[in-house]
């Protein structure tokens, strides 16, 4: 019963947070509010990186995933620990293994689908205290919506619609040791992932 109840209580929480993020869309949708501007647009700063999920590994001890995000035009990459059943929504996307009724990265996806919006964009923003913090990006008519979110449900839901994957400046490091590597244009197939895992 423990089980069912834990199902019951997750469940919840994403119904709840997929209602709010249900309001947020409609809310904004017919609102006149300015957009700050974008600081990446400024002269001479960097730019977030395109990356790639270069593999999903599960670690039984700890009980959780460790993703890792590579750039697209180099060496670089960041490491990610997220929780065991968002590494197996990300992990099952890539190998594509299609759950017999939807999962919650696949019900965020049609619930944005039917609502109109799009998702433009994922970004892991930032390090604080320990934690990553991420962004999604979505068009709805005229408007985008920024939302708060946590990189592991970014990417799950990234890697379902396709849309690209980006890292903040500073975020990615140089593995120590690694040969040069060439810009990669392709998302990994699943036999990539499948050798990577």
């Amino acid at each position: 019963m423990s089980t069912d109840k834990a199902a019951t209580c997750f469940f919840g929480t994403v119904l709840a947070a997929l209602c709010v993020l249900l309001t947020l869309i409609v809310l904004t949708a017919d609102a006149d509010q300015a957009q700050p501007p974008d600081q990446s647009e400024k002269p001479g700063s960097e730019q977030p990186a395109e990356v790639s999920v270069e593999s999903v590994d599960f670690d039984p001890l700890k009980g959780a995933s460790t993703v890792v995000l590579r750039s697209r035009t180099d060496n670089r990459t960041l490491t990610v620990v997220v929780g065991e059943s968002e590494g197996l929504a990300i992990r099952s996307k890539l190998l594509g293994r299609q759950p017999a009724r939807p999962m919650t990265h696949d019900l965020l996806k049609t619930i944005i689908g039917k609502l109109g919006a799009t998702v433009v964009k994922v970004t892991v923003t930032g390090l604080r205290a320990g934690t990553y913090y991420a962004e999604i990006v979505l068009r709805c008519g005229e408007k985008t919506l920024t939302i708060d979110a946590r990189p592991s449900d970014s990417i799950a839901l990234a890697v379902r619609v396709g849309c690209p994957i980006y890292v903040a400046p500073g975020l990615l490091e140089e593995p120590e040791g690694a040969p040069p590597r060439r810009p990669q244009p392709r998302a990994p197939s699943s036999r990539d992932l499948k050798d990577a895992i």
